[in-house]
């Protein structure tokens, strides 16, 4: 996503379909300022021309919004092309995050030293850590990341102490880094091109130069290591991300994530930006909500939150979107209820999302001692970067005449959507005369606005099979859709859960024309034209062998609901272990793999 392409430099937003004024506290409007010099004048007087025309900055900035946490990137392009202006954050949290985004630009082999792309690098994360606060910053909420070469750039700044000392600083000054698919090795172009290294391309080195070289017990920043699939990324770039945040983890660093995502070297970017702002919003509040993470206990309270289905609901929609994550939400109505492993789950809270304008409604204290990492309060009225902005008023007076299990849906459905989560159950897309599934994320097509979209995402298709009449194929989707029941049909009415959360596109290209009869393992669930086929059919909706998976969840997601109940009164060990059955089985749940048809019609 190029941000600084706009045609303004202002642009106003508003959230969950509310327009909100320019006096509130999120947003609302970004201001963009382009050109920033971050060398010193004297710096770059030494330098020369080449240094003045690259060692800049942009920054996107929100407006009327203070300690915001901020975003350094840097681009990709093997430290020998490549300029600043480009961004990889998830397109539909891009106009809602109170974040400033910062693209650095930084000198070349093609006409600099290793010594001075990596200096610049740092130079660069040092005049945001030391200027940031005049433009309304928190500096302790500074990130960096970068992609390929950026990517090597930025570990290299966070993790080699020698950068930032040069400027009075370290590396643990910063909230985080995330380097995006960069070398962790001694990248193969500072070898060649700056230490006139003649060994194969793919021989790995390290040295100072090396990100691996600096793994160990010294105090170093959070970090969240991402990548695109091991079969198609650059080759060991899977292994030696892996390599490197399995170092630091077992030198005793527990803030370290590895995420290896679909997609090739560049194409690995949609789904690696949703962990970015994931990682971004977990390490400090800075006004967004993030995703579920594996293996944690999310606390739902505040209002009827306790009594209501909105917490099961947001259980089983995850558990479907992300088979065995060993998320778990939970509602509570205070901080006792989750103080004890004798109390209600067992599980003290990792995160604690408490809803309602009322302060009281939000006890951060009490629910940090509880031993929650993160307190934040969903609220219509933000008054800190604690609180997120969440106003649901637009779609609950749609919603006022529905059922009380559809406000419930709804209300987890609006949480989904403020963690951002991507559109896509699953994306495959297939050439009908070659017989083959396009490579995952090689962009190829776009969507009617022109955006680029994963050609397979979430999904695995090993072989394509022609025939006279049609194509046949194994389909091996990673997670199911959200099951169509009829609280879904309500709240689809007033809100688009169709077309912001279930998207399962089957598209296929160069079918003869005519309608074809779409079947799961021999069972026809509709009938699409060849025309409709190459455009992308969503058959999240139809009655599929996942569809009906999905579906069957639904009462044992609710069966946590009266459970809740019952133990707020007895609380005896025969319930909480019944809770962790319902739990196990909602996590344990995995997509189907089915053999899919499409035959063409006799006419």
């Amino acid at each position: 996503m190029n941000w600084l392409t706009a045609a303004s430099d202002f642009k106003k937003i508003s959230l969950l379909g509310t327009a909100i004024s320019a006096s509130a506290l999120f947003g609302l409007e970004y201001r963009i300022e382009r050109d920033i010099p971050y060398r010193s004048p004297e710096s770059l007087s030494q330098e020369g021309e080449y240094a003045r025309n690259r060692c800049l900055l942009d920054m996107r900035l929100p407006v009327g919004v203070t300690n915001f946490a901020s975003v350094i990137h840097f681009h990709g392009g093997g430290i020998v092309k490549g300029r600043k202006g480009s961004f990889s954050w998830p397109d539909e949290a891009s106009e809602d995050d109170p974040i400033a985004l910062i693209s650095g630009g930084y000198r070349l082999l093609t006409n600099a030293t290793p010594a001075q792309a990596v200096s610049d690098a740092a130079a660069a994360v040092a005049w945001t850590l030391k200027n940031i606060s005049r433009y309304g910053g928190d500096p302790k909420k500074v990130f960096v990341t970068g992609i390929s070469a950026g990517g090597y750039l930025t570990a290299m700044v966070g993790l080699d102490y020698r950068w930032l000392a040069k400027h009075d600083l370290k590396p643990t000054d910063l909230a985080g880094i995330i380097p995006l698919t960069g070398q962790m090795t001694k990248h193969f172009n500072v070898r060649e091109i700056g230490f006139k290294d003649k060994d194969p391309r793919y021989t790995p080195k390290v040295d100072e130069w090396a990100p691996l070289y600096y793994a160990s017990t010294k105090p170093l920043p959070p970090s969240c290591f991402l990548t695109g699939g091991r079969d198609i990324e650059m080759k060991a770039r899977v292994e030696e991300n892996e390599l490197l945040a399995a170092s630091l983890r077992a030198c005793g660093h527990t803030n370290v994530e590895f995420h290896e995502t679909e997609g090739n070297h560049g194409g690995g970017v949609y789904p690696s930006r949703y962990y970015l702002r994931d990682f971004v919003m977990k390490t400090c509040n800075a006004g967004g909500i993030p995703r579920l993470s594996d293996g944690e206990c999310t606390v739902l309270t505040g209002g009827r939150m306790p009594d209501s289905l909105v917490a099961p609901y947001l259980q089983m929609l995850w558990s479907t979107r992300y088979p065995g994550s060993e998320a778990k939400v939970v509602a509570a109505a205070t901080p006792e209820d989750c103080s004890s492993r004798k109390d209600r789950f067992g599980f003290k809270p990792d995160r604690v999302w408490t809803f309602g304008d009322d302060e009281k409604a939000a006890d951060r204290q009490a629910w940090s001692r509880s031993g929650a990492k993160q307190v934040l309060r969903l609220t219509s009225s933000p008054k800190s970067m604690d609180d997120v902005m969440f106003n649901t008023e637009r779609y609950m007076n749609a919603a006022k005449d529905a059922s009380p299990k559809a406000k419930d849906l709804l209300t987890a459905m609006l949480l989904v959507d403020a963690m951002h989560v991507y559109p896509f159950v699953a994306r495959v897309a297939i050439d009908a005369k070659r017989g083959i599934a396009f490579a995952a994320a090689t962009s190829k097509h776009r969507d009617a606005s022109g955006k680029r979209l994963p050609d397979c995402l979430n999904v695995k298709v090993p072989r394509v099979d022609i025939r006279k009449d049609g194509i046949a194929f194994t389909y091996a989707p990673k997670a199911l859709p959200f099951p169509v029941t009829p609280e879904y049909k309500e709240v689809e009415k007033f809100y688009p859960i169709e077309k912001r959360f279930n998207q399962e596109v089957l598209a296929v290209e160069q079918l003869r024309s005519g309608t074809y009869e779409l079947a799961f393992d021999g069972v026809k669930v509709g009938e699409f034209t060849a025309e409709e086929f190459g455009k992308g059919v969503n058959i999240a909706a139809l009655d599929t062998p996942n569809q009906r998976r999905a579906a069957s969840l639904v009462k044992l997601a609710e069966k946590l609901n009266g459970m809740n109940l019952d133990m707020a009164e007895k609380r005896k060990a025969a319930v909480l272990a019944a809770i962790e059955d319902v739990y196990e089985m909602l996590n344990a749940v995995r997509p189907a793999v089915s053999r899919v048809t499409l035959k063409l019609k006799a006419k």
